[in-house]
């Protein structure tokens, strides 16, 4: 089965003439070497691990881990609690601020993650969940802020919205829900917009069931995470951004020695200052899903060249 992201840079191949040796069919996996003058390159499913170390991977896959270097470069993380090491109290606490977001220690694209936690019997239910461990952080409020690192530097950015469809009068939520599918799975097949749970609990909250018309202009939230995988939309803020978060992805990527990454991030407001608008980090990721921002809304990135001309030494004006 081939990624999507393999396929984005396949196609940047071309357009760069850098030469592709596909193992797909030999190997049985998705692999690609990639070939420009005397350098070369293996990508597998369009992940990209260059100059990626083993530690620096295990790090930003543990949570705990990476809120303590985040810690160490006095960068901001949300306040929480670890189950089973703290205790209940340290629990009851942290509940008290506020609601609370559970999930596993380690681990991708949003799974197993529960939000809007307000009391300790809904946590330590979820907590059994995942097999008695956890980390359990303050839900902070605000605009989930993707920014992806190229070469130890920031690159680009984007908001990321939790998965929604907008009424137009005329379709049901049933209907509107199968469209949106459709667009999330074309702009990335590896993405699904499924109705899930949550989502029907969602539709209960707004007073809604999949045969209801919303009205026109209505929006109809499906998911609570901002999570693309799950079919959220991505908004493009690479011009608007803070400087500060380009500082504190040069403070990141030096410290792990990080080529390409992301950093996610709940601001207020991305424009502001990371103080001015509360903001939090609350992952780094490498490898990464890189992908939305090839067709993210406002303006789009081309990702794919950017990456096999890094990798590749290619030189900048080089396309055919």
């Amino acid at each position: 089965m081939r990624d999507a992201h393999q396929l984005a840079l396949l196609a940047a191949a071309k357009r760069l003439g850098v030469q592709t040796d596909d193992r797909l069919d030999d190997w049985g996996i998705d692999v690609v070497r990639y070939r420009y003058a005397d350098r070369e390159v293996v990508i597998v499913d369009g992940r990209i691990n260059h100059g990626l170390s083993y530690t620096a991977a295990q790090i930003c896959l543990s949570k705990p881990a990476t809120r303590s270097i985040l810690a160490e470069l006095d960068l901001p993380v949300p306040a929480a609690v670890r189950l089973p090491t703290d205790s209940r109290q340290a629990l009851a606490t942290l509940i008290g601020l506020g609601p609370v977001v559970c999930k596993p220690p380690d681990g991708e694209w949003g799974t197993d993650v529960a939000m809007d936690l307000t009391s300790a019997d809904a946590v330590l239910e979820h907590v059994a969940r995942l097999g008695g461990t956890a980390l359990i952080e303050e839900q902070v409020e605000g605009k989930d802020l993707r920014i992806q690192a190229l070469g130890g530097r920031f690159e680009v950015a984007c908001i990321r919205e939790p998965a929604s469809v907008v009424g137009d009068g005329n379709s049901s939520v049933s209907n509107l829900v199968q469209a949106r599918a459709e667009e999330v799975f074309t702009l990335n097949p590896d993405n699904r917009l499924i109705i899930d749970a949550v989502s029907e609990r969602l539709l209960t909250e707004q007073g809604l069931t999949l045969d209801d018309i919303p009205c026109s202009g209505q929006q109809v939230m499906l998911k609570r995470i901002s999570n693309l995988s799950q079919g959220g939309r991505a908004i493009d803020v690479t011009e608007e951004i803070h400087p500060a978060y380009r500082e504190w992805t040069a403070a990141i990527g030096d410290r792990l020695g990080l080529d390409f990454f992301a950093v996610d991030v709940v601001t207020q407001d991305p424009t502001l200052s990371p103080t001015e608008s509360g903001a939090r980090i609350l992952e780094v990721n490498a490898p990464c899903q890189w992908l939305a921002h090839t067709f993210s809304e406002r303006r789009t990135h081309d990702l794919p060249a950017k990456i096999l001309r890094y990798v590749l030494q290619i030189p900048e004006n080089l396309e055919r």
